[in-house]
C-alpha cells in the first residue's frame, strides 16, 4: 500500500461518525425499542392470562363450594337414589336465584359410575363431558375423596375447564355424588397461543440482535485497531508520515471529554454546596417557626380537611392539658368530645368555611374544672387557592372572667356600702336613744330594785349590738388605705406570734427571705392575715390545730402569692361560691362580714383572693397582692 492510498489517521477517525455507523446505531436502537415493546406485550399477555385463569379457577371453586354446603343442609343430591325433576326444582332455584350459572358455563352432579343426576347441559348423558379432561389417575384421587382441576377439553368445537368435587357421607365416610363445574377456556387458550408466538418472536428477535450486534462490535472495532497501528507506527518510527496526534477526533474528544467531567464535578460540588445551603435555610425557617409557635400566648391548633390536628403548641397544651405528642393526629372531635359546640364550630370551617372571630366557649374537661376561653377559626390555604384545612386560636379568659368578678363583686360592695352607711347610722341613733331612756330609769331604781337586773342586760345587748353597728360601718365605708412598704415576713411573724401564744395552734411558715415588700396598709393587711388564720383555727378537726402558710413572688406580675392553708373539715361545695357574700355565715355566732370584709380589704388593695376547698381535706386562701418595687 503505497502512502497515498493508505488511509490517514484522520479518516480513520471519521470513521465514528459517517452514514453506516449512524445507520447502524438506528438499526441497533430500532431493535432494542421492538424487543422491548414485545417483552412488554409478552409481559401484559401472560398476566392477563393468568389473571383470567385465577379468575375462572376461583369461581370453579367458589360454585363447587357452594353447592357442596347446600347438600349438607339439603341430602337430596347425596345417597344412591336419583331424585325427580320435581325434587331437583330446588336446587335450581337455588343456583339460578345466587347467579352461579353466571360464574361457570355448566354444572352437573353425577355418581362414580358416571351416571348424571344432575346437569345444566342439554345433553347430559354426554359421557365425554362427563368426565372429560381427567386423567386414571386424577379420577383415583375424585375417588378418594379429594377435588382436582381437570386438563382443557373440546366439546362441540368449544374448550373448557372443569372442577370436580366429591360430596362425602360423613357416617358412612364413602363418596355418594360427585359436582362437576364448568368453564369454557377458549379465551384462556388464545391468551395462551399469543403469549408462546411473542415469546418466540421476542427470543428469535434477542438473538438476531446479539448476531447484529456482535457484526457492529466487530465492524466500529476495525478503525480502533487502524488507528492503534498507525500510533504504533508513528511511535515506533516506522511510519512515513509525522501525524501530530492532537489534531485527531480522538485526542480532541478525549480532551473535551475530560474537560467537561472536571465542569460537571466543579457544578456537582457546587450544587452539593447550595443544596446545603438551602437545607439550612429552610431547617432555620423551620425552626424560627416553631419558635414562634412555642412563644406565642394564645394556643395554636391546625387541623387538615379531614380534621386531624397537624399544630399544636405548647400553649394549646397547658390550656388543654394535653402533649403535642398525644394531641398530634387526632381528630378533633377525640380532641373536643366534651364540647360539641366547639365542634360544630371545626365542621362548619372546614365544610363550609365559615370563619370565627372570638367567640367566648366553656370547655369541659374529664380531669379538671370548666375554663372559659376566646376562640377564633380560619380557613388554610396554600398559594393556588386549595384549602389545605383549618386554623383555631385560644386564648385562656380564666383570669379575666376572674377579674371581671372582682370588679363586679366590687361595684355591688360599693353600692351596698352606701346604702349599709345609711342604715347603720339609723340603727345607731335608735341604739343611743335606747340606752339614753335605759340610763333614765337606773337612776330612778334604787340600788337594790330586782328590776335593775333587766337594764343590765339591756345596756349588755346595747354593747353588743354597737360592735355589730361599728363592724357594718366599717364594711360600708371606703377604707382610708395608708400605702407603706410592708415586710411580710416581719408582720406575719408578728401576727402568727400573738395568735400562738393565745390559741391551740402550729403555724409553720414558708416565706423567702428575699420576697420583695408589699405595697399596701400595714393595719389592714394584718386584719386580714389575723381573720383568715382565725378562720383556719375554727376549722380545725383536732389540738392543735395545723396551719402552713407560703409566699412566692411573682416578678413578672409583680405581684406575691400567698396561700394559707388549713388541715380542716373544708368548705361543702355548694357554699364555697358564697362565703365571700356579706352576712353570710354558717357559725351559730356573728354576722358573716368577716371574709367579706377580708375580701374588700384585698380588692381595696388591687389585689385578689378566692379559696379552694376538699371536705375532709381542708381549704387553701390564695391571695394575689402587688408589691411596692
Amino acid at each position: 500500500m503505497t502512502p497515498e492510498s493508505k488511509p490517514s489517521l484522520w479518516q480513520l477517525s471519521r470513521d465514528y461518525t459517517d452514514f453506516g455507523v449512524r445507520l447502524r446505531l438506528l438499526v441497533m436502537v430500532l431493535m432494542a425499542f421492538l424487543l422491548t415493546i414485545n417483552f412488554i406485550t409478552f409481559y401484559v399477555v401472560f398476566q392477563t392470562k393468568k389473571q383470567l385463569e385465577s379468575r375462572q379457577n376461583d369461581n370453579l371453586v367458589a360454585v363447587a363450594t357452594a353447592i357442596r354446603e347446600y347438600s349438607l343442609r339439603v341430602p337430596l343430591l347425596r345417597g344412591t337414589a336419583s331424585p325427580s325433576p320435581d325434587q331437583l326444582d330446588p336446587f335450581v332455584t337455588f343456583i339460578t336465584e345466587n347467579g352461579y350459572l353466571s360464574l361457570v358455563d355448566h354444572i352437573q352432579i353425577m355418581d362414580l359410575n358416571q351416571t348424571v343426576v344432575f346437569s345444566t347441559r342439554q345433553n347430559s348423558g354426554d359421557s365425554i363431558a362427563v368426565w372429560a379432561g381427567l386423567t386414571a389417575e386424577q379420577r383415583f384421587y375424585v375417588g378418594e375423596g379429594l377435588a382436582v382441576f381437570s386438563k382443557s377439553y373440546p366439546v362441540q368445537g368449544l374448550w373448557y375447564r372443569a372442577y370436580y368435587t366429591p360430596l362425602m357421607n360423613v357416617q358412612s365416610n364413602r363418596i355418594e355424588r360427585v359436582i362437576q363445574t364448568e368453564i369454557e377456556i377458549s379465551d384462556v387458550r388464545h391468551l395462551d397461543l399469543l403469549t408462546r408466538i411473542t415469546l418466540i418472536i421476542w427470543v428469535v428477535g434477542i438473538i438476531v440482535g446479539l448476531g447484529l450486534s456482535f457484526l457492529f462490535i466487530r465492524q466500529a472495532v476495525r478503525p480502533i485497531r487502524q488507528l492503534s497501528e498507525e500510533a504504533h507506527q508513528y511511535r515506533t518510527g516506522r511510519g512515513e508520515r509525522h501525524v501530530d496526534t492532537n489534531e485527531t477526533d480522538l485526542r480532541v474528544v478525549l480532551e473535551t471529554f475530560r474537560e467537561m467531567v472536571a465542569d460537571l464535578q466543579e457544578k456537582e460540588q457546587r450544587l452539593r454546596e447550595l443544596y446545603a445551603q438551602a437545607e439550612q435555610r429552610a431547617e432555620r425557617i423551620e425552626n424560627y417557626n416553631d419558635y414562634i409557635l412555642r412563644s406565642i400566648g394564645s394556643g395554636v391548633i391546625s387541623f387538615d380537611t379531614t380534621g386531624n390536628v397537624t399544630v399544636f403548641n405548647r400553649t394549646a397544651g397547658a390550656i388543654l392539658g394535653r402533649t403535642e405528642a398525644a394531641a398530634r393526629g387526632q381528630h378533633f372531635t377525640t380532641l373536643f368530645r366534651q364540647n360539641p359546640a366547639l365542634q360544630a364550630l371545626i365542621e362548619n370551617i372546614l365544610t363550609e368555611n365559615q370563619p370565627l372571630a372570638h367567640q367566648e366557649v366553656l370547655l369541659e374537661f374529664e380531669d379538671k374544672p370548666a375554663i372559659w376561653v376566646d376562640v377564633s377559626l380560619s380557613a388554610l390555604y396554600n398559594d393556588h387557592g386549595t384549602l389545605l384545612g383549618a386554623t383555631l386560636l385560644i386564648n385562656d379568659l380564666t383570669e379575666i372572667k376572674h377579674l371581671q368578678e372582682q370588679i363586679n363583686l366590687k361595684e355591688r360592695l360599693s353600692a351596698l356600702g352606701e346604702m349599709s352607711a345609711g342604715i347603720a347610722h339609723e340603727l345607731r341613733n335608735s341604739l343611743g336613744a335606747i340606752i339614753g331612756y335605759a340610763k333614765l330609769l337606773q337612776k330612778k331604781l334604787a340600788e337594790d330594785d330586782p328590776r335593775r337586773a333587766l337594764l343590765d342586760a339591756v345596756f349588755k345587748e346595747a354593747a353588743t349590738q354597737e360592735i355589730i353597728v361599728r363592724d357594718f360601718l366599717a364594711f360600708a365605708r371606703p377604707s382610708q388605705l395608708t400605702l407603706t412598704a410592708v415586710n411580710l415576713e416581719t408582720l406575719l411573724d408578728q401576727v402568727c406570734k400573738g395568735i400562738e401564744s393565745r390559741e391551740p395552734v402550729v403555724i409553720q411558715r414558708e416565706i423567702p427571705a428575699d420576697l420583695p415588700h408589699l405595697a399596701g396598709d400595714e393595719n389592714l393587711l394584718r386584719q386580714v392575715f389575723l381573720n383568715l388564720i382565725h378562720n383556719a383555727i375554727e376549722a380545725r378537726t383536732g389540738d392543735p390545730a395545723h396551719i402552713r402558710i407560703q409566699a412566692t413572688s411573682l416578678p413578672q406580675q409583680q405581684l406575691i402569692e400567698l396561700h394559707i392553708h388549713d388541715a380542716g373539715h373544708g368548705i361543702p361545695a355548694e357554699i364555697l361560691p358564697k362565703i365571700f357574700n356579706p352576712f353570710f355565715t354558717t357559725k351559730a355566732s356573728g354576722v358573716g362580714l368577716g371574709l367579706a370584709l377580708v375580701h374588700k380589704i384585698v380588692l381595696e388593695h388591687n389585689g385578689t383572693l378566692r379559696v379552694e376547698s376538699t371536705e375532709g381535706e381542708g381549704t387553701t386562701f390564695i391571695l394575689h397582692l402587688p408589691t411596692s418595687g
